[in-house]
């Protein structure tokens, strides 16, 4: 009798969300790269958080004067900061419509 050999278990692959995270950090942090920014970003969380953002059209735009914008202190104050600098984006940078992109699913993670 010839004992069966242990079957092998397959890796079990990452989950899609956790891929995704890995994707946005990825291009997160090429991009922060590319601005100058000498720390990588290694917590997704940062990306919903509008304060990066601001900072980013700083550095971006720098015609542009966004020391009145504060910081959010709730995730709809967040929400309204991130729309503005879409608006922005969309209206007089790119002249196209980012509608598609909501601000409140940035905020909430889902990027």
């Amino acid at each position: 009798m010839v004992a069966d050999e242990p079957e092998e278990v397959p890796a079990s692959k990452p989950s899609s969300s956790c891929v995704a995270e890995e994707s946005v950090l990825e291009i997160g942090n090429q991009i922060l790269t590319v601005l100058g920014a000498e720390d990588p970003i290694d917590d997704v969380a940062t990306f919903t958080a509008d304060s990066l953002y601001l900072q980013l059209f700083e550095v971006i735009f720098p015609n542009y004067d966004f020391a009145e914008v504060e910081p959010g202190q709730t995730a709809e104050e967040m929400a309204s900061n991130i729309q503005g600098l879409l608006d922005l984006l969309g209206g007089q940078v790119l002249d196209m419509d980012l509608s598609f992109i909501s601000a409140e699913k940035i905020v909430e993670g889902d990027l």
